[in-house]
């Protein structure tokens, strides 16, 4: 996995309804990790509304323009996590989301003193096996994510001789 980038650590997000703590780090895409333990106003993963919630700090000012993922993370064992994904582009909960699984397990790792690797729980009910290097300097290097992948589509195309298609 792309070494992570930009981490921003205790945001407060500000909502209409309340104030959510995130740390911000981007995995190859942007993703805001939102601890349960540093926000019981949430709840449990079972009860969060990851939805509205997700879409709240989604579009919210500290990620414009374009936006970020958001992850819902609650500490389960020495090692383990379990996680809920709104994605930014599908606009709603995922069953999955590796690079939201790697920001989820990386920042775990800094926040309950995690080793690796680190098992990441998803909405899926799979279980992603998340192993890495803490450098000296508070960095990650040699990340790699393991878990099952599932051919979810299989089609045909056909293009005529006629159609042609122009690459720059």
């Amino acid at each position: 996995m792309k070494k992570p980038t930009n981490f921003k650590p205790d945001q407060e997000i500000v909502l209409e309804s309340k104030t959510v703590k995130g740390n911000y780090l981007n995995t190859g895409t942007d993703h805001s990790v939102i601890f349960l333990e540093d926000n019981p106003g949430i709840g449990n993963l079972e009860i969060a509304d990851v939805f509205n919630l997700g879409r709240s700090i989604r579009h919210h000012e500290v990620y414009k323009p374009i936006g970020t993922n958001v992850n819902f993370v609650s500490k389960t064992g020495t090692n383990d996590i379990q996680i809920r994904t709104y994605e930014r582009g599908v606009e709603d909960e995922t069953l999955a989301c590796g690079t939201g699984s790697v920001a989820s397990a990386l920042l775990s790792s800094i926040k309950f003193q995690m080793k690796s690797p680190v098992k990441v729980k998803v909405l899926s009910g799979a279980i992603l096996e998340i192993s890495f290097e803490k450098n000296g300097d508070g960095s990650f290097s040699n990340i790699i994510l393991k878990g099952p992948a599932d051919n979810v589509f299989k089609g045909i195309i056909n293009v005529s001789n006629s159609f042609n298609i122009a690459y720059e």
